[in-house]
C-alpha cells in the first residue's frame, strides 16, 4: 500500500513538523560543519597539515568541528602553526587524550560553535598541556557569544621562554566557562597573567563546580586583578595555592576549599579592606603564611597540616602598620581549628564565634584581641587550650555560648588589681566567672579555669561556729596559676542558676579546698536567688577548687538546698562481679540514680536506675552489684543523679581492677600494709575520718603497697586520682598484726 501526501492533504501540525526538519535540514547543510579527527600522519606535528587530520583537513573553515580523541590517538603532541589567528566551530578533547599544545607566539584560536553550544570541551580522564615555546608565546581560546566551555578533565597552561606565558580561557559570556567536578586547572611553570584575563567584560565568565580545582603554582589567580572577579568557586571546589612568589589575592574573594602547599614565608596577600570568603576548609601543609586581609569569613575548618598561618593584619603599604582584623567563625556545621601547625594572630586580630554547631579547638590558639561569643560552644581541652593575651577583651558569652572547657588569662600587670572575665561552662550549663588577681610584678602569668559539672572530691568542713556545712554536689570550678611565682592575692565571683538550688543568698558562701584536704570559708553572701551571683569576702594567695557552699548543715527550704550531696562513690571487684557503693549527706528532689558503666573511661552506657529518697537530710547509702565480665584492665563507673524537674549532675568517674584481684584493695581490713591499683603517676591520700590526708603519694603502675605502721587503727579512706577520674576505697585498719 502506498500513501501519498500533498501539501493541501497534510494537517496544519504536520506541516510544521515538517518545516522544522526541513530548516534543520538546511542549516546542517548551510553551515556544513564538518569533522575532523586528529590523526598524525608520518611523524608530523603540524596542526595547519590537513593530512594530520582524518578526513584531511585541506580547506578550514570557520565552523570545523575538531577532536582529538584518545580511542584513536592516545598521545600526542601538537604544534600551533595556523596564522596569528583561526576560528573554528568546535574543539574537543575526548576518550582521555592526552595532547600537547605547543605555541611559538601570540595566537588566537576563536570558537564559534552555532551547533552545538559546546565549543570548547576536555572531557573527563582528559589532559591538554597548553605549552608557549618561546618568550611571550601565549594561545588565547576565545568563546563567542553564548558558546559554552565544559571541562570535565585536566589544563595545564605553562612556557618555556625566560618571560613566560600568558595563555588565555575567555569568554564575555557570565557561567559560560564551566569545571565540572573532577575537572582541573593548573597555572603551571612560567605561566604568567591571568588565566581569564581581567577585562570586566569578561567578569564572572568561569564557575568552578563542587569537586573541581585550580592551582596556582604560577602566574595569577583565577579571579583577575581587579576588584571585580573573573571566576567563582562553588562550596565544594579546591583553590590551590602552590606558588612560592606571588599573592592570592583573597580581598573580597570567595573560595570553597583553600589549599595551600607553598613552603614560602611572604604574604598570601597585600592588606586591603575587604572579605576573605572560605566556605569549606583552610589546609595549609607547608611554609609560614600571613594572611593581609581585613575580615575572614570561615564556614568550615582551619587544618594546619605541616604550615603555619598567621594574622598580622598588617598594611605592607603603610611601613607595616597593624591593621584591625577579624576571624569570623559563622558555619552551621561543626568546626574546628586543627593540626600540628601554628596559628599565631596579631595585637588587633579579633575572633568571632557564630555557629550554633560550635567550634572544638584541636591545637592551642591565642588570641590577643577581642573574642566575641555570639552563638555556640567554643570547646578545648588542657592539651589544646584557649588563651586571652595580656591586652585580649571578651564580649558576649551567653548559655548557648561559651568557653566549653579551659580558659586561660595571660596578666602581665603589678601591684594592681585586674578583673579577668571567664565565659566559661560545661556541657548545658554556662557560668561565667569573674577573677580579681593582684601581681608583685608585671611579669607575665598565665591563670587557668575550667568548670566541673560534678561533686567535687570529699574535704573536711571548717570546725569554726557558724562556717561551713555542706558544699554543692552540682558542679566546682578549678583555677591555677602557672609561670612566675608573683600572685600576690586574689578574690573571685561565682555565677548561679536555677539547677544550682540556691533559695537563701544570705546563707550561702564560696568554698575553697587547701592543699590538706580541707575546705576553707571565704564567705561572700548570694545577690539573689535562685539565679545570681557571690563574690568571695576573703582574698586567698593560692588556686584550687572552688564551690557553692552554705552554712545550714540540713538541706532543707530555705537553707541552700544545693541538691543531693553525695559523700561517697566506691567500685570493688567481688568473686561475682563488681560491688557499687556510695552514700548521700542529703537529699534534695532527688528522683533517682543512673549507674553508668565504660570500658575506656570516655564512652558510658546506662546500667540500672535506682530511685532515691526524694527529700533527706539524714545520711542514705546505696549499693548494686554489676555481675558483668570484662578483660579489660580497668573498669569505670559513674553516677548520674537525676532530680524530679529532670535536671542531673554527674559524680566523680570511679575506677576497678579487672583482672582477678578479690578487691579494688586488699587485705581489707588490713594491718600492716595495704595494696592497691593504680596508674603510674596517679596520686593517692589515705584520709581519716574527718577527710583530713595522713598519707599522700604518687603510684606507680599496677600493683602498690602501702605501710600502715604509722597509723591508729580505724576507719579510713584510700582516694586515687588520675587521668580517668577520682577512685576511692573504705579501708579498715585493724590493730593487731598477722
Amino acid at each position: 500500500m502506498i500513501f501519498t501526501f500533498t501539501q493541501q492533504s497534510l494537517p496544519l501540525a504536520l506541516k510544521k513538523v515538517f518545516a522544522a526538519l526541513w530548516l534543520l535540514l538546511v542549516c546542517f547543510n548551510g553551515f556544513g560543519q564538518a569533522r575532523y579527527t586528529w590523526q598524525p600522519n608520518n611523524g608530523s606535528s603540524s596542526w595547519a597539515d590537513g593530512s594530520n587530520w582524518n578526513p584531511a583537513r585541506t580547506t578550514p573553515a570557520a565552523n570545523d568541528v575538531l577532536v582529538f580523541d584518545g580511542a584513536q590517538t592516545p598521545t600526542t603532541s601538537v604544534t600551533l602553526d595556523f596564522a596569528t589567528a583561526q576560528t573554528v566551530g568546535q574543539l574537543s578533547f575526548t576518550n582521555g587524550a592526552q595532547v600537547t599544545l605547543n605555541n611559538d607566539g601570540p595566537r588566537t584560536l576563536d570558537i564559534g560553535a552555532v551547533l552545538p553550544a559546546i565549543g570548547f570541551q576536555v572531557g573527563a580522564g582528559a589532559k591538554v598541556q597548553i605549552v608557549g615555546t618561546l618568550s611571550s608565546a601565549a594561545l588565547k581560546v576565545q568563546l563567542a557569544p553564548n558558546v559554552k566551555a565544559s571541562i570535565a578533565g585536566r589544563i595545564e597552561l605553562s612556557g618555556l621562554g625566560t618571560s613566560g606565558s600568558g595563555h588565555q580561557l575567555l569568554s564575555s559570556t557570565p557561567g559560560a566557562i564551566e569545571f565540572l567536578s573532577g575537572s582541573y586547572l593548573l597555572g603551571g611553570s612560567k605561566f604568567i597573567g591571568f588565566p581569564f584575563g581581567e577585562l570586566s567584560a569578561g567578569a564572572g565568565s568561569a564557575i568552578f563546580r563542587s569537586g573541581a580545582t585550580f592551582e596556582q603554582l604560577s602566574g595569577g589567580t583565577a579571579f583577575g586583578g581587579k576588584t571585580w572577579s573573573m571566576a567563582s568557586f562553588d562550596p565544594g571546589s579546591t583553590f590551590v595555592f602552590s606558588a612560592t612568589s606571588g599573592t592570592l589575592g583573597v580581598s573580597n574573594r570567595a573560595f570553597g576549599h583553600v589549599l595551600i602547599t607553598a613552603n614560602r614565608t611572604s604574604p598570601v596577600a597585600t592588606f586591603a579592606a575587604g572579605t576573605l570568603r572560605i566556605v569549606n576548609d583552610l589546609t595549609i601543609t607547608a611554609g609560614t603564611h600571613p594572611f593581609n586581609v581585613q575580615n575572614i569569613e570561615l564556614l568550615g575548618n582551619i587544618v594546619l597540616n605541616g604550615g603555619n598561618m598567621t594574622l598580622p593584619a598588617v598594611d605592607t603599604n603603610n611601613a607595616n602598620a597593624p591593621q584591625a582584623s577579624t576571624l569570623n567563625i559563622i558555619g552551621s556545621a561543626a568546626q574546628r581549628i586543627a593540626g600540628t601547625g601554628t596559628i599565631t594572630m596579631g595585637s588587633l586580630v579579633s575572633v568571632t564565634l557564630n555557629n550554633a554547631a560550635g567550634l572544638t579547638l584541636q591545637r592551642p590558639l591565642q588570641i590577643n584581641a577581642n573574642l566575641a561569643l555570639t552563638q555556640g560552644l567554643l570547646t578545648t581541652t588542657a592539651a589544646n587550650s584557649l588563651t586571652l593575651g595580656p591586652q585580649a577583651t571578651t564580649s558576649g558569652g551567653s548559655a548557648t555560648s561559651f568557653v566549653n572547657g579551659p580558659l586561660s588569662w595571660v596578666l602581665a600587670t603589678a601591684n594592681t588589681a585586674t578583673d579577668l572575665s571567664f565565659p566559661i561552662g560545661s556541657g548545658a550549663a554556662y557560668r561565667p566567672l569573674v577573677l580579681r588577681a593582684e601581681q608583685t610584678d608585671a611579669t607575665a602569668t598565665t591563670y587557668t579555669a575550667q568548670q566541673f559539672n560534678q561533686a567535687p572530691a570529699v574535704r573536711a568542713m571548717p570546725t569554726a561556729a557558724g562556717s561551713l556545712q555542706r558544699v554543692s554536689a552540682v558542679r566546682y570550678v578549678n583555677v591555677t596559676n602557672s609561670g612566675a611565682a608573683n600572685f600576690k592575692q586574689g578574690t573571685i565571683t561565682l555565677n548561679y542558676d536555677a539547677d544550682d538550688k540556691v533559695d537563701a543568698p544570705a546563707k550561702l558562701r564560696i568554698a575553697k579546698s587547701d592543699n590538706a584536704g580541707n575546705w576553707l570559708d571565704l564567705g561572700g553572701t548570694g545577690s539573689g536567688a535562685p539565679i545570681g551571683s557571690i563574690a568571695s569576702a576573703v582574698a586567698f594567695t593560692s588556686f584550687s577548687d572552688f564551690v557553692l557552699a552554705s552554712t545550714e548543715a540540713t538541706a532543707g527550704p530555705g537553707n541552700n538546698p544545693l541538691p543531693v550531696s553525695l559523700t561517697s562513690f566506691t567500685a570493688r571487684r567481688e568473686a561475682a562481679g563488681v560491688r557499687l557503693r556510695w552514700a548521700t549527706a542529703t537529699e534534695r528532689n532527688n528522683s533517682h540514680f543512673e549507674i553508668q558503666h565504660s570500658l575506656d573511661g570516655q564512652a558510658f552506657t546506662v546500667l540500672k536506675k535506682l530511685s532515691g529518697q526524694g527529700h533527706s537530710t539524714s545520711v542514705q547509702e546505696y549499693a548494686w552489684l554489676h555481675e558483668a565480665m570484662h578483660n579489660n584492665s580497668l573498669l569505670y563507673y559513674r553516677l548520674r543523679q537525676v532530680n524530679i524537674d529532670n535536671t542531673s549532675t554527674y559524680s566523680p568517674v570511679v575506677a576497678v581492677q579487672a583482672g582477678p584481684v578479690a578487691a579494688g584493695v586488699f587485705p581489707n581490713p588490713a594491718y600492716d600494709q595495704l595494696n592497691f591499683y593504680a596508674m603510674a603517676g596517679d596520686t593517692y591520700r589515705v584520709l581519716n575520718v574527718l577527710g583530713r590526708p595522713v598519707l599522700t603519694g604518687t603510684a606507680v603502675a599496677s600493683l602498690n603497697t602501702l605501710s600502715l605502721n604509722s597509723l591508729s587503727p580505724g576507719i579510713y579512706h584510700l582516694e586515687v586520682v588520675g587521668a580517668q577520674g577520682r577512685v576511692q576505697y573504705r579501708v579498715i585498719k585493724n590493730g593487731v598484726g598477722r
